[in-house]
């Protein structure tokens, strides 16, 4: 019975956590001479799906982590300090998930 209740209990845990989790929002708030400009945001938990992404600038609006996953399960972790910039251009698909208690947003300049 125990084991029944702790089966149950992970899978009430598993469809709760399901149920938080949601997709990254992007404001584009410019477009020209083959660039895009846009905002990003991800809220506590939200993912991004797997996906092959374009070299792009990104500055930080705000402090927060978040966890890049690559398609073999590998895991990089990237720390934004509000007002920090990085260049990130990766070749390998992978999925971005917000690991902190608050919303991280970023400002991304990309190739259109």
């Amino acid at each position: 019975m125990k084991k029944l209740l702790a089966v149950l209990s992970l899978f009430v845990s598993a469809s709760v956590f399901a149920q938080t989790q949601g997709s990254p929002t992007s404001e584009v708030i410019a477009e020209g001479n083959g660039f895009v400009v846009s905002i990003s945001t991800y809220k506590p938990g939200d993912v991004s799906p797997i996906a092959k992404r374009p070299i792009r600038v990104i500055q930080a609006l705000t402090d927060g982590s978040l966890q890049r996953t690559f398609e073999d399960g590998t895991k990089d972790n990237s720390v934004y300090k509000k007002g920090e910039t990085k260049i990130i251009g990766d070749e390998k698909p992978y999925e971005i998930r917000n690991v902190t208690d608050s919303a991280v947003k970023l400002y991304v300049v990309r190739n259109k």
